[in-house]
């Protein structure tokens, strides 16, 4: 059993919304021919890392399917089990077929972005299917990748915390218009507004059959950089200590000082400071922040109040957690296009406290969209923030200084 390389912004349970229930026989294992795999969580809960007080998927807290999600979608992702399990990154795929027709769930749990590779091999799916189309469905719509058949794999770069639903078919039955490796929405009229996240050629897959052929202009994402210039630890004098009720905890001050690039075409960028301790108790720290020698106001948000509801003791079956358990607060600055000298101080106690440091780096697709004059239909699943494209990198791995 191997704890999050990242610990998760504070989360909550998302459970599919809908008229039926999970199904009761839903396996929380990898296939066997994955080595080994964390434990799956007891109570058939598709779960994933969306943050309160600001930070989530992206930036709002999900609280499940609304009613505009198909019965027929609903069906489908209700039933999803887990098919791949990486014991080093955590992150999980989840497949239901229903026929040619299937359902693909992916989770990047991390807080930097990611590129995975799923082989379709293992995800159950018909030796018979040919020429399907992969296309996300949530929690936007992109056209993934086609001429998908049961030996393709296909490579996903995910956002931070991002959370994917995909929609195979086969060609023929495509049901709505795709724009293979661009986003599409409906506007206003019910037409098709295209969003280019690379080549400025978009095909447009018809529904049925069929292709149409655009030009848009590529999105200019630029490199998201970061490093760290200085890192400095002291171990304070009791005086100094925080405390804890009653309790005084042996303290030290820190200062991190990195300089972050973000692109120039990004909307807004952030820094994204993790200080995680060790068990079930969450202990208090402080921190502010400068960015090019100007005090700028944080954002905090810990795993406070999102200990305590399930509790691990010795004499629980989940004992064997205990030496992975932590608690957490992250403090985030917000940044603004171009390089910036970031400078975090404060005061966290100092027994096995971990550091870690991120940037994130925002876009927003609605600008380079362009219209096209094909009936668009309304989203199958609920759309979340499906314009906004979001970077992010690791610039201090978690270590206790």
């Amino acid at each position: 059993m191997q704890p999050l390389l990242t610990p998760p912004l504070p989360s909550e349970a998302w459970v599919l919304s809908g008229p039926c229930q999970v199904a009761p026989n839903l396996l929380l294992h990898p296939v066997a021919d994955i080595r080994e795999a964390p434990a799956g969580v007891p109570d058939r809960k598709i779960v994933h890392p969306a943050a309160q007080n600001g930070i989530d998927l992206l930036d709002q807290p999900l609280h499940g399917l609304r009613t505009i999600a198909s019965e027929n979608q609903l069906e489908l992702a209700q039933q999803c089990r887990p098919f791949l399990a990486s014991r080093r990154t955590q992150w999980h795929a989840y497949a239901h077929w229903s026929g040619m027709r299937g359902i693909v769930a992916v989770r990047n749990p991390s807080n930097e972005s990611k590129k995975f590779t799923l082989d379709l091999a293992k995800a159950g799916v018909p030796k018979g299917l040919s020429d399907g189309v992969c296309y996300a469905q949530y929690p936007y719509r992109k056209g993934i990748q086609e001429g998908v058949s049961s030996k393709s794999t296909i490579t996903l770069d995910l956002a931070p915390w991002e959370l994917v639903f995909m929609e195979i078919v086969p060609r023929p039955e495509l049901p709505e218009p795709v724009a293979i490796g661009a986003r599409w929405y409906r506007d206003s009229n019910g037409s098709m507004k295209v969003s280019s996240e690379g080549s400025s050629s978009i095909r447009i897959l018809l529904a049925h059959g069929g292709e149409q052929v655009v030009t848009s202009e590529p999105l200019a994402a630029g490199d998201l950089r970061g490093e760290v210039l200085a890192q400095k630890t002291e171990r304070l004098a009791q005086d100094n200590w925080l405390r804890q009720a009653d309790k005084s905890l042996p303290t030290a001050s820190f200062e991190l000082e990195s300089e972050i690039s973000i692109p120039e075409g990004a909307t807004k960028g952030k820094a994204l400071l993790l200080l995680e301790l060790p068990g079930q108790e969450h202990l208090p720290s402080s921190c502010s922040c400068q960015v090019n020698g100007r005090n700028v106001a944080l954002q905090e948000s810990s795993s406070e109040g999102h200990i305590g509801y399930n509790m691990v003791t010795p004499e629980c079956p989940w004992r064997d957690l205990l030496p992975y358990i932590s608690h957490w607060t992250w403090y985030i600055c917000e940044l603004e296009g171009g390089s910036a000298r970031v400078k975090f101080s404060g005061t966290f106690p100092y027994e096995d406290c971990k550091m870690g440091l991120w940037g994130w780096a925002d876009w927003d697709l609605a600008e380079p969209s362009v219209a096209v004059s094909i009936e668009c239909p309304e989203p199958a699943m609920p759309q979340h923030q499906g314009q906004l494209k979001r970077r992010g990198i690791c610039v201090l791995s978690p270590v206790v200084p």
